[in-house]
């Protein structure tokens, strides 16, 4: 934990505590992805409906047109224009070429990538009743 201690002003205070948050920022996401975040004026909150597709929000299962199935991770990511895209990454499984053999390892994949992508993106973390502020520190 850092601590800051009080300058003279609060506006000299507020600057020592920017100029540590960059330092930490730039130490723990690297110059490219901390100037990106910074770019970001507003991050999202997940909408956690009470009954889901899959075992957590953001988490489901697709069956693919020709056979193939996949997990499949959604996220939304803030642009710097204000905009917010939609990203997914599939998680296939169950066929000789794809990237998991059985279903549990690309559903654990797929958790995975989405609790990062919410740490990365959302300001809160964590399902109703149990959320909890994001701070970088998560990873």
């Amino acid at each position: 934990m850092i601590h800051v201690q009080r300058r003279e002003s609060d506006a000299e205070t507020l600057n020592e505590c920017i100029r540590l948050r960059d330092l930490v920022g730039v130490r723990i996401w690297g110059r490219q992805q901390w100037e990106r975040m910074l770019a970001v004026k507003r991050r999202s909150l997940a909408r956690h409906r009470k009954e889901t597709n899959g075992p957590i929000t953001g988490v489901f299962h697709y069956e693919r047109p020709d056979g193939g199935v996949a997990w499949v991770a959604s996220w939304y990511e803030r642009e710097s224009n204000e905009g917010v895209k939609k990203k997914a990454k599939h998680y296939s499984y169950g066929k000789p070429r794809s990237q998991f053999e059985t279903s549990e390892q690309a559903m654990l994949a797929a958790i995975e990538k989405r609790n990062h992508e919410e740490r990365k993106w959302y300001s809160v973390v964590g399902p109703p009743g149990s959320r909890k502020a994001n701070n970088l520190d998560q990873g």
